[in-house]
């Protein structure tokens, strides 16, 4: 029995950029760029909030946790993939 293989969707094409001196900017550089773009501001609390998360689950990812930029609710979020707890309680550990 022959199975019939869904019919390949053609990719849309992407417009071409013209050339610089054109005068006219480029749709796609004017897309921000995240490894070019500067770390968020992280309020002063944050390295407080990262070390004692980091203290209670020493097996975090620490690049994670720094990523959540002091966030409470994020790093519970992050933390809740990970125990059994609710987000809510782990936010209220690390906040106190």
């Amino acid at each position: 029995m022959m199975v019939a293989l869904p019919t390949p969707v053609p990719m849309p094409r992407i417009p071409r950029l013209r050339p610089a001196d054109s005068g006219e900017v480029p749709l796609l550089a004017t897309l921000p760029r995240p490894h070019l773009m500067r770390h968020q501001e992280r309020p002063d609390s944050a390295d407080h909030i990262e070390r004692r998360a980091m203290e209670m689950w020493p097996r975090l990812d620490h690049r994670a946790i720094h990523r959540c930029c002091g966030d409470p609710a994020r790093i519970a979020a992050y933390v809740a993939h990970r125990t059994k707890m609710a987000p809510k309680a782990i936010e209220t550990l690390i906040s106190a």
